[in-house]
């Protein structure tokens, strides 16, 4: 196991003086290595009062900053300390992880402050190289390590850093019987199969440990053969990422009603369409809220939210868990359903969603009706991309709007020059749409005066005034990605007057070090992020400034690579931008995009 972490050990062992693994829960600490002598007269491991009397002697400050007790409220992430007597300096940093509940503490001469406090200096390679070891130093302690031997079908697990003490073993059939969770078995026996082969594969599950709760787990590892080319040793690193999974599945649906949103409804149904496993009865559904506005504007917007939920709800319960349930936006719905039996199925459907999207309420003085406008399409007679048949259920459902609402209706290719009228009716209901999933008023205004004004600068410092006071933004910051350099440039920053506390951003950022954020973008270049959101530790440790509430960035690509970041930060008060604003937010950041490339 040595030869596999030989070329990450090097690399502890050439940048730094001593390294500390301190556990906060239990109060002790375990020397990884010490070089020069640093600490010659203490065990390699023992109670961490031991440790800071021998540090306290020779440095009094220490003991001053009351280290032990700042360690104990875990409220710093990372933690600089500097270390000066009449002999000696160093410079102590600090990371906690949460998983773990313990510190990585490094060691280090003066002459590496700069360096150790990741700062972005000239020398490129040598910032990266000093990234790469506290990542590194941050994954080894946060996760499971394994040894398997494919003859006794044994695994050895380890949870030190060096993979001296095992911590539980456990055969095959240990592992299936009692630590899987049942659906995947199969999967666990494939990642096997590939090992006792020799075959390198990464496998995810979901598994315990200990007789911990579920969590899903990522496995990578790597195969020793003998002289026969036979695996005969598979040493590997088994990551928790349960929380990278949960937020996930959170970006891929709709905030509000938790169906899956727009962009993950048309990537699962191009993908089922493109498998081509469908039988002639699979359906496009397109389903409008009729009188919704009426509903929002008298009733409020808390309520018009609280009846969309509902509605989702019972979408979920008329159709199948295996057919595609999704909210478009604003008060429109999209259901894929593959393989029904017969056309009479489909009907069956169509009217329980007819009858769950009736409903009247009341206020004071009005009653006001909400009903289903649905229209559908065929696969394959009506297309076989989801654009094709999205543009038939679209026609569709405008057909059954004009034609009195509260039914549904099934594409028609006899249709033929009136579908003219559906379409001229379909740009009224865009509009109305657009300003239930946008601020549209706000939007243009903008943009207005972002393309009457000479100066851009001066354009922008007035409509992210604009925008930072109408949806309390603290900070807003644009910055270009040099990718030759391996560096995010800071373009433009604004900070807002109810918030001039904030220091700036650097004027530089490593793109190495934000790469635990910027992974976290969805395929249109989004990623949002509020402060009651689970995220793997590596994204906590990446993040510029600790007490963000709320992130939106919107990024834009040229030639595939992100080129440019836009990036909105909420500090104060804590709560949850809602999903209007997060879309207009969007739709801002990309007009302005366009304005500073």
């Amino acid at each position: 196991m040595e030869e596999y972490l030989k070329d990450e050990l090097n690399l502890l062992y050439n940048e730094h003086e001593a390294v500390v693994l301190m556990d906060a829960k239990n109060q002790t600490y375990k020397i990884i290595f010490s070089q020069k002598n640093y600490f010659q007269f203490i065990p390699l491991a023992g109670h961490w009062k031991e440790l800071f009397a021998y540090e306290f002697i020779k440095f009094p400050q220490l003991e001053a900053a009351n280290v032990p007790q700042v360690l104990l409220n875990r409220a710093k992430k990372k933690i600089y300390i500097n270390l000066e007597s009449d002999k000696e300096k160093y410079y102590l940093t600090l990371i906690y992880l949460a998983e773990k509940d313990q510190y990585l503490c490094f060691i280090d001469e003066i002459y590496n402050v700069n360096q150790l406090q990741h700062e972005v200096t000239q020398n490129t390679e040598k910032q990266y190289e000093n990234t790469r070891l506290v990542n590194m130093l941050t994954v080894f302690a946060r996760n499971l390590f394994f040894r398997y031997e494919p003859i006794t079908k044994l695994f050895t697990f380890y949870e030190d850093i060096l993979l001296i003490q095992p911590s539980q073993i456990l055969s095959v059939k240990e592992i299936l019987e009692s630590d899987l969770v049942q659906p995947d078995k199969d999967i666990f026996m494939q990642f096997i199969a590939a090992m006792d082969v020799g075959k390198v594969e990464s496998a995810e599950f979901r598994m315990k440990f200990k007789q911990e709760q579920y969590n899903w787990y990522r496995v990578h590892y790597e195969v020793n053969f003998n002289e026969d080319n036979t695996p005969v040793t598979i040493f590997g690193i088994i990551k928790n990422i349960d929380a990278e999974v949960k937020y996930k599945n959170k970006s891929e649906c709709d905030l509000l009603t938790g169906l899956y949103n727009k962009l993950t409804s048309e990537k699962k149904i191009d993908h089922l369409l493109r498998e081509g496993n469908l039988a002639a009865h699979s359906y496009l559904i397109f389903i409008d809220v009729d009188n919704f506005k009426a509903v929002n504007d008298n009733l409020g917007h808390n309520f018009g939210d609280t009846v969309l939920i509902n509605l989702a709800k019972n979408l979920k319960t008329i159709f199948r868990k295996e057919d595609v349930v999704g909210r478009i936006g604003g008060d429109e719905f999209m259901v894929f359903v593959k393989n029904l039996d017969s056309e009479i199925t489909l009907i069956e459907r169509l009217e329980e969603v007819k009858k769950a999207f009736h409903n009247v309420y009341y206020d004071v003085f009005t009653e006001h009706e909400i009903s289903s406008s649905i229209g559908v399409s065929m696969y394959p007679r009506d297309g076989h991309t989801f654009k094709d048949m999205a543009e038939k259920a679209d026609i569709a459902m405008y057909r059954a709007k004009k034609q009195g609402k509260n039914q549904y209706i099934i594409y028609d290719h006899s249709w033929g020059a009136t579908v003219a009228d559906t379409v001229v009716d379909h740009f009224d209901a865009m509009k109305r749409t657009s300003s239930q999933f946008i601020d549209i008023e706000l939007c243009f205004n903008l943009f207005e005066l972002l393309y009457n004004v000479d100066d851009v600068l001066i354009g922008l410092n007035k409509i992210i005034s604009i925008i930072g006071n109408s949806y309390d933004i603290d900070r807003f910051y644009i910055f270009r990605v040099d990718h030759a350099l391996g560096l995010h440039l800071n373009q433009f920053e604004w900070i807002n007057e109810k918030a001039a506390y904030l220091p700036y951003m650097p004027y530089t950022i490593s793109t190495q070090m934000v790469k635990p954020i910027t992974d976290m973008y969805d395929e249109g270049g989004i990623f949002y992020f509020d402060s009651s959101m689970e995220f793997p530790q590596e994204f906590w440790d990446a993040m510029p400034y600790s007490d963000i509430k709320s992130m939106l960035h919107c990024s834009m690509k040229i030639e595939d690579q992100v080129s440019i970041t836009l990036g909105f930060d909420r500090y104060y008060p804590q709560m949850k931008w809602n999903q209007k604003t997060i879309n207009t937010l969007i739709f801002l950041a990309k007009i302005i995009s366009i304005y500073v490339c």
